[in-house]
């Protein structure tokens, strides 16, 4: 449900709010070469709040700022049956951790606003707080049922440069910082991850952290237009799986964790 308005107020173009409910589901029944039965699934429910407004009052340029708001509610089971059909027993959480919660939070503005005659600047910072809870995880060493609770918060910013050289051709140039903290996917997965892997929980992950570089020409004609443009990515602590040297049953164990360091880079160019 969205709600926008225009011109509300002397110091505001447009308002926008939306609020938001999401459910999402998936159950799979597993049937087993010994015709043993496993089924297991989840329920999260999200409610999703946002609202920007946008502003060129002040003599600073054209602002954009904003807040949006996000809670994840999950449950998650896993029941297991005999070869004979009869229940077994109920583990303490199913892919995902049970009795669990996920917010994620952020804040942020933006400001577009002409430096010189052919020179623009915008210019943006985002501050991000994330917070994950479970009662229900199992733990992969004892098997024993254990609880989650952590949180993150960060502030990234961003800045980026047009130049006109005339009409026809643009040169742009910036860089920008990324933040990605870990989910309840990455935390409490108990599940299989691939064929033949296995993978387990990791409660202690941190965020992953980007740093990116671009820079290039736009070229525009009244019959063709044209870019060109390169990028480097610094990439830090970004989280993937990687195999423990451990077997569960006929599955190898894998995990995840912060050992993604490296880079990305390379350049694109297009035309029409």
């Amino acid at each position: 449900l969205q709600y926008e308005v225009k011109k509300p107020a002397a110091f505001a173009e447009r308002i926008k709010v939306s609020l938001s409910y999401h459910i999402q589901n998936e159950d799979q029944v597993t049937v087993k070469k010994d015709n043993k039965m496993d089924k297991q699934g989840f329920d999260v429910r999200t409610t999703g709040f946002w609202a920007q407004m946008e502003s060129s009052a002040l003599k600073i340029g054209r602002i954009v700022g904003g807040i949006e708001y996000y809670h994840d509610a999950v449950d998650s089971y896993l029941f297991k049956y005999k070869a004979s059909g009869v229940f077994d027993k109920v583990e303490i959480q199913g892919p995902v951790a049970d009795d669990a919660s996920y917010d994620l939070l952020g804040i942020f503005v933006q400001d577009e606003v002409n430096l010189m005659t052919k020179l623009d600047l915008t210019a943006g910072l985002r501050y991000t707080q994330a917070e994950a809870q479970a009662d229900k995880v199992k733990d992969p060493v004892t098997g024993s049922r254990i609880k989650l609770s952590d949180d993150w918060n960060n502030t990234v910013g961003s800045a980026r440069l047009l130049y006109h050289l005339d009409n026809d051709y643009n040169i742009f140039g910036g860089i920008s910082q990324g933040f990605r903290a870990p989910n309840l996917s990455d935390l409490t997965r108990y599940d299989i991850a691939q064929s033949g892997q296995q993978e387990i929980p990791n409660t202690t992950l941190k965020p992953e952290k980007f740093v990116s570089y671009e820079a290039g020409l736009k070229a525009r004609a009244k019959k063709w237009q044209s870019q060109i443009s390169v990028f480097y990515t610094s990439v830090n602590d970004m989280i993937m799986r990687y195999p423990t040297g451990n077997m569960v049953g006929t599955n190898y164990e894998v995990q995840k964790a912060n050992i993604g360091n490296g880079f990305i880079q390379g350049f694109e160019l297009s035309a029409n």
